[in-house]
């Protein structure tokens, strides 16, 4: 049968019957056998001849258009380059597609997507492509990344670098890890600071995520901005924070209020990048379960600044955990914790780790049970009044002893109350040895 003849056959045929033929060929339905007296037995091969022709050109035109027939319950293959830290098993998995336009919805329902069994969805680019996302559970959030490449061979990567003296999320927008770079680059840099500064300039495009204990809003605007003192950061209406200097590198900063502190997002770009945009809008807190503080990396590498060292060395800190609390402790040998000593402050509950080669470089918790917001800083002037304490514009207290010793309390919720720290160090050190007490204020974390 020729081509023309074939269209010609198929342009005489009732669709009732083509329904009828495909109904058959997946079972719906039943073709009853309907004999009609008077029929020529041509007339019922003729019929015959064209349900199997039809059924024949239905087929190879399904076959041609598969590929381009959208697959709701397809899932895509993972690219490689997105390490996923605590990933939860990929079972029962549900997908969700959602555009750009309608993220600030979701977000504002709740949980913006992220039940426990949803661990992958869609969100349609401009161009209306359906762009594949996966979940990423950190310590304090959860999001939802890119993570398969784009045509020019460029993905969202993920890495936990230090921020200033904060362990942070990232995300850097590249074609290698920081690790690939360092061996395939033909410039020579001293340590691997000094490489990272020059993979961030090769690849400037990043998403930054990290937490801070600040108290309020204009506290934590101050510490950014003294992250970028080179930078020109202006408020927006919201609160939060871009560039304004014309440098090559834009910066928006987005702030979430969450237990004890703030959630900060940082987005790096040279371009806008639509993709960039849409995952940070799917950052959620997460509810923290009461033994969060056990799901903390065993180890994390700090940058460690003073005088003789302009870039920094990289140091490894280890995991303190005590009951209710946590924090890091460098892994030098010269730290003692005192928890399995009784000790009281102002008849409190309290741990202290101290410095077994300077006994001027502590670190104490003290367990403030029952207390409420209003009564912590008025607890810690009463307790140093004798030496002129400070409050300071973050809720901290700040303190001089007569020995030139600097001590600062800060203050951080738990369920039953609050818990102080008080981080103190000698002021003629306070470049070279200030670094490790504040590392240990800065990573102490509650359970809630």
């Amino acid at each position: 049968m020729t081509e023309q003849e074939l269209f010609e056959l198929l342009g005489n045929l009732d669709s009732r019957y083509i329904a009828e033929a495909q109904g058959f060929r997946s079972g719906r339905m039943q073709l009853q056998r309907v004999r009609k007296k008077k029929k020529r037995m041509q007339h019922i091969c003729a019929l015959a001849a064209m349900l199997v022709v039809s059924a024949a050109v239905g087929f190879l035109v399904r076959f041609y258009f598969a590929e381009n027939w959208l697959q709701s319950k397809q899932t895509p293959e993972t690219s490689t380059m997105l390490s996923v830290q605590d990933a939860a098993p990929a079972t029962a998995a549900t997908q969700e597609t959602f555009s750009a336009e309608t993220q600030d919805e979701s977000a504002a329902a709740g949980d913006a997507g992220t039940a426990s069994n949803e661990l992958e969805r869609y969100y349609v680019n401009s161009a209306g492509e359906q762009i594949h996302m996966t979940l990423l559970e950190c310590s304090r959030f959860r999001m939802y990344v890119i993570d398969q490449p784009d045509e020019n061979g460029l993905g969202w990567v993920y890495s936990t670098v230090t921020y200033g003296d904060t362990q942070a999320d990232r995300l850097t927008y590249t074609k290698e890890t920081l690790q690939d770079y360092i061996e395939s680059v033909t410039i020579s840099a001293q340590n691997e600071d000094g490489y990272r500064k020059l993979y961030e300039q090769a690849y400037p495009n990043s998403l930054t995520v990290l937490y801070r204990p600040e108290k309020d809003l204009e506290s934590i605007q101050e510490w950014v901005r003294q992250m970028y003192p080179d930078r020109v950061l202006e408020d927006s209406s919201k609160g939060n924070l871009y560039s304004i200097d014309g440098a090559d590198v834009k910066l928006e900063v987005f702030f979430t209020q969450a237990s004890g502190g703030y959630l900060v997002e940082i987005r790096a770009f040279t371009d806008q990048l639509e993709a960039e945009t849409a995952m940070g809008e799917t950052i959620a807190l997460r509810e923290i379960p009461a033994d969060s503080t056990d799901s903390r990396p065993d180890t994390i590498e700090f940058t460690i600044y003073n005088s003789a060292e302009e870039s920094g060395k990289r140091e490894v800190f280890q995991l303190l955990q005590e009951d209710g609390w946590s924090t890091y402790l460098p892994m030098d040998g010269n730290w003692m914790d005192l928890s399995s000593y009784s000790q009281k402050i102002d008849g409190r509950e309290s741990t202290v780790i101290l410095n077994t080669q300077d006994y001027s470089l502590r670190f104490t918790v003290v367990k403030l049970e029952n207390m409420t917001e209003s009564q912590c800083v008025p607890w810690a002037m009463e307790l140093y009044k004798d030496l002129s304490p400070i409050e300071l514009k973050d809720g901290s207290v700040s303190i001089e002893d007569k020995e030139g010793n600097l001590l600062t309390v800060r203050f951080a919720k738990y369920t039953g109350g609050y818990y102080a720290t008080i981080s103190q160090y000698p002021i003629s050190e306070i470049e070279k040895l200030s670094t490790y007490i504040e590392i240990m204020a800065d990573n102490f974390m509650p359970d809630f």
